[in-house]
C-alpha cells in the first residue's frame, strides 16, 4: 500500500454543542508527481455511525501533481446518543490504482456531549390553518417554478440488486469485477441491452450519464480485427452514440472525448489514440496480453426528449473470428447508471 496521499488536520478534537453538531477541516495533498482522480471518505471507528458524517462538495476529487486540498467534515449526532468520545479518521483512495494507492488519515476524537431532549412544540396548528390558502398557492408557485430543474428518475450502481431491476433492464446479469472493488451490470459481447423508463415528469431534455467498462483485447478501427463497435440508441433506433474503442498498444478508436465530456460536441467518431479519454486504465484486474486489459470511460450524453417514456438501448458489434467470439476476448459493461430529465 502506498501512502500516495498526505491528510492533515488541525485539530485531533471536535467537542460537539447541544445540538450535536460540529465539523473539521482536513488538508489532502497529493504527495505525487503525477495528477490522480481520488476518492475521499470518512471512516468511522469503534461505535461512531456512518450517517453521523458528511463531506462537503465532491468526494471523488481531481489532484494535480503535488496539489493541496481542503475538505470539510460535518458532524450532525442524533438525539438521544450517549455522551462520551467517539473516533473517526478521513482516508484518501486513487480510482485509477486502489488496490495499492492507499492513504489512512489521523485519527479524530469525536467528543459528544449530552444532547437536548426537543421542546414540546408550540400548537402551530392554529397559524397553520388560518395559512392555508397562502400555503396552496406558494407550493403551486413553486411546484411551476421548479419544473426546469434537473430530476434523477433512475440511479443504479447495482451494488444491490434491486427487486425492480428486471422491470427496467432487459438483461438483468450482474458480476463482480477481479479485484472485487465492484458489483456491474454485465459482461455482455456483441449484445443489446435495453433500459425502459416510463411516467416519466415533465421535461424537455434528457441526460444519461454512466460508468463503461471496456475489458480485453478490443481492436478499435483496426481493419480484419475490427472495427469493435459499441453505441447506445434512442427509442425507436435514434442514434446517440456509436463508436469504437481500442485496448491495443498501437491501436486507434473512434472515441476521441475527454473524461467526462458530452458527446453531444461529436467527439465520439473524432479518432484518437488507444485507451485515450480512459478515466481508469487497468483498475478492474481483467486478464489479457495487453498493456490495456481494461479501461473505464465516464460517459456523458444529454438529449432532447419530451416523451412520457423512454427506451435507451446500449449494443456493441465486436468483430471476433471463430472460437474468440465471447466475453473471454473481448467484453464490456455498464456501472453507475444516472438519468436526469430537465
Amino acid at each position: 500500500m502506498n501512502r500516495i496521499f498526505a491528510i492533515t488536520t488541525a485539530s485531533d478534537r471536535i467537542p460537539t454543542g447541544g445540538d450535536g453538531r460540529g465539523e473539521v477541516t482536513f488538508t489532502v495533498t497529493n504527495s505525487s508527481k503525477r495528477a490522480l482522480r481520488g476518492k475521499i471518505r470518512v471512516r468511522p471507528l469503534g461505535l461512531s455511525k456512518s450517517e453521523w458524517f458528511n463531506i462537503a462538495g465532491e468526494s471523488e476529487r481531481n489532484f494535480s501533481p503535488n496539489a493541496t486540498q481542503q475538505v470539510l467534515v460535518k458532524v450532525t449526532v442524533p438525539p438521544g446518543t450517549a455522551a462520551g468520545k467517539y473516533q473517526f479518521r478521513l482516508d484518501t483512495v486513487s480510482l485509477v490504482n486502489p488496490d495499492d494507492d492507499f492513504t489512512e488519515g489521523p485519527t479524530v476524537d469525536l467528543e459528544i456531549k449530552a444532547t437536548e431532549a426537543p421542546k414540546k412544540p408550540f400548537p402551530w396548528w392554529i397559524v397553520a390553518v388560518a395559512a392555508a390558502g397562502l400555503l396552496l398557492i406558494g407550493w403551486t408557485t413553486w411546484w411551476f417554478l421548479s419544473r426546469g430543474d434537473k430530476n434523477v428518475v433512475l440511479e443504479e450502481n447495482f451494488d444491490n440488486v434491486k427487486k425492480d431491476l428486471k422491470k427496467a433492464w432487459s438483461v438483468t446479469k450482474t458480476e463482480v469485477t477481479p479485484t472485487g472493488s465492484t458489483r456491474f451490470l454485465g459482461q455482455f459481447f456483441t449484445e443489446s441491452v435495453k433500459l425502459t423508463l416510463d411516467k416519466l415528469p415533465t421535461h424537455k431534455t434528457v441526460t444519461v450519464t454512466f460508468d463503461l467498462y471496456v475489458t480485453r483485447s478490443w481492436d478499435g478501427e483496426t481493419p480484419g480485427a475490427g472495427p469493435d463497435v459499441w453505441g447506445l440508441n434512442m427509442d425507436d433506433g435514434v442514434s446517440l452514440i456509436k463508436t469504437t474503442f481500442s485496448n491495443q498498444d498501437a491501436g486507434k478508436q473512434a472515441y476521441a472525448c475527454k473524461d467526462g465530456e458530452d458527446a453531444s460536441t461529436g467527439c465520439y467518431s473524432k479518432g484518437a489514440a488507444s485507451t485515450f479519454g480512459a478515466a481508469a486504465i487497468n483498475s478492474l484486474g481483467y486478464d489479457a496480453s495487453l498493456k490495456a486489459k481494461d479501461c473505464v470511460y465516464k460517459i456523458k450524453r444529454t438529449f432532447d426528449h419530451d416523451k412520457s417514456s423512454l427506451v435507451l438501448t446500449f449494443f456493441s458489434d465486436l468483430k471476433e473470428g471463430a472460437g474468440f467470439n465471447n466475453t473471454s476476448n473481448e467484453a464490456w459493461g455498464l456501472d453507475n447508471v444516472r438519468i436526469e430529465v430537465k
